[in-house]
């Protein structure tokens, strides 16, 4: 797991092909609605949190963008949708990967 700060408010996590073995699931796998996958952002986030001590309140509004690489693993975007303590209506990464 390869973990960096793109901008003040997005983090990058790249996952390679045995980072998504060792928990055990696939990009197509990858969905919010499951338990496994909160599982995994939340081991995630810990660890981001370890490394940068970077932390998301998830009263806050969190965006999880995921694409998948061309290896077998993936790229996830955490991006902090709050300005001032409030929700920003319009969020995306692209902040991190402008047009």
């Amino acid at each position: 797991m390869k973990i960096d700060i793109a901008t003040e408010k997005s983090i990058l996590v790249e996952l390679s092909k045995e980072d998504m073995s060792f928990y055990d699931i696939t990009y197509e796998e990858l969905d919010y609605s499951n338990i496994p996958t909160r599982k995994i952002i939340f081991e995630i986030i810990e660890q981001i949190k370890e490394e940068t001590g970077k932390t998301f309140d998830f009263t806050d509004n969190l965006q999880i963008d995921v694409m998948p690489d061309s290896i077998g693993g993936c790229l996830i975007i955490f991006t902090d949708c709050t300005e001032n303590g409030r929700a920003v209506s319009e969020c995306s990464p692209s902040a991190v990967f402008p047009p």
